[in-house]
């Protein structure tokens, strides 16, 4: 462990600049700033003075002297990392910035291989994520693009930017948002605090949505474990993208969805008349904005796919699956895999929230090789083991002053752990 401060003390030496926040594009409709020498001083801390990791983790860092050599991408550790996303045409494509201290070892560094766009000068380096697919003029845009992103500085922020990113705080989040998300011009932070990661943000009320409490249907429990329960209001016009393809494919009338409440247990992988199929495990209320027959549309469905067949009167299905509906009222649809769920009647405005066990959108399950692969990825798998070992995990919306919302939240870990350490364990992995 002294060996790794060592190593990382030289990372603490200077504080974080908001040098590339005047370098952030003005058509970003997300930046996020990760704030690395805080990251560092945290987890030196809770490593340093407390016992946080086991032997057989200590074995992973068994560095020698000679290792301690600093990366070789090129970029200055000490300073922020700035993370944003824009809209081109109907994708939305995510963009890096960073601090240089060698542009010759950058000039070679790579995240996405053939799918990143980079630019940099002495200072500053730009790495865009471009779709695989893109035509040759695409192409001579995104590297324009970059270009500008590293030569064109702003003398003046832009007032949100100045507002949300906090130097005390890890992690950094500024979200537009759309003209479809219940949140606009959302500011969330993240910071550690012992085993707890806590959130803490606001936003502003979309004038364009309806806020006023109504009496709505709700699943009152879970019908499985482990799982992650998500309500949310209209879904993002990426998102009903792939919905639209569904329902023009199949003659499907669904009309637009205003928010919704799911309990979502992972998936299971079946092969359908010789394809792989992703069928996803959940429990739902769906709210829309007009009315709907769910019967017809399911005949309708029915009729047009023949991997989708009639189960019952009530119920669908698709493989070896059996999903079940139910009309509750003229504008609201219950769907999912359980039979029977305990419904209950609210009262007020059905605002954003995330809660439960995030290593349930990890499940797979199925019998064929590829089910078997999926569970055992690096990614799924890790990813699997931080998320069981939390004790707790919730993100809720609540109404503030005015037309604010507030956003708090916490990732808790059990009290003999500390959430620093039990993040580094997991990147340790990789």
């Amino acid at each position: 462990m002294m060996w790794v401060a060592v190593f990382m003390l030289p990372l603490l030496t200077n504080k974080s600049s908001d040098e590339l926040l005047h370098h952030t594009p003005d058509n970003a409709i997300s930046v996020i700033t990760v704030n690395n020498s805080e990251i560092f001083e945290r987890f030196l801390f809770d490593a340093l003075y407390t016992k946080g990791f086991s032997s057989n983790e200590l074995d992973q860092l068994a560095f020698e002297k000679n290792d301690m050599e600093m990366p070789s991408s090129g970029i200055d550790l000490r300073e922020n990392i700035v993370i944003f996303q824009y809209q081109y045409n109907e994708s939305t494509l995510t963009g890096f910035l960073f601090n240089l201290v060698n542009k010759s070892q950058f000039s070679t560094f790579e995240l996405q291989g053939k799918n990143e766009i980079k630019f940099f000068n002495d200072e500053i380096g730009c790495v865009l994520i471009v779709p695989e697919n893109h035509e040759e003029t695409d192409r001579l845009y995104f590297e324009q693009y970059a270009k500008s992103i590293v030569m064109e500085r702003k003398e003046q922020l832009p007032s949100y930017l100045t507002k949300t990113m906090d130097d005390e705080r890890l992690i950094n989040l500024y979200y537009k948002g759309h003209e479809s998300t219940y949140i606009q011009h959302l500011k969330l932070s993240a910071r550690i605090e012992g085993s707890s990661i806590h959130f803490k943000g606001e936003g502003v009320k979309n004038p364009n949505i309806t806020y006023e409490s109504g009496t709505f249907a709700q699943i009152k429990s879970a019908g499985q474990n482990p799982y992650l329960e998500i309500r949310a209001g209209q879904l993002p016009d990426s998102v009903y993208s792939y919905f639209d393809v569904v329902t023009r494919n199949f003659n499907v009338k669904v009309p637009p969805i205003t928010s919704q409440q799911i309990y979502f247990y992972g998936f299971v992988i079946d092969n359908i008349d010789g394809s792989t199929a992703f069928l996803p495990k959940f429990d739902a209320v769906f709210r829309f904005k007009d009315t709907i027959d769910i019967a017809r549309a399911v005949d309708s469905l029915c009729t047009n796919e023949s991997k989708v067949q009639r189960y019952s009167e009530t119920s669908v299905k698709v493989g070896e699956m059996i999903y079940h509906f139910d009309q509750r009222s003229p504008f609201e649809v219950i769907a999912g895999i359980s039979e029977k769920l305990e419904i209950e009647e609210v009262n007020k405005a059905p605002l954003p929230l995330i809660q439960g066990n995030p290593a349930a959108t990890l499940n797979f399950e199925g019998e064929g090789i590829i089910a078997q692969i999926a569970q055992m990825l690096p990614p799924v798998k890790y990813s699997k083991q931080l998320f069981n070992d939390l004790e707790y995990f919730e993100l809720h919306t609540e109404d503030g002053d005015g037309e604010t919302l507030e956003i708090k939240g916490e990732m808790r870990f059990p009290n003999n752990q500390k959430a620093s350490l039990e993040i580094f364990k997991f990147l340790m992995k990789f």
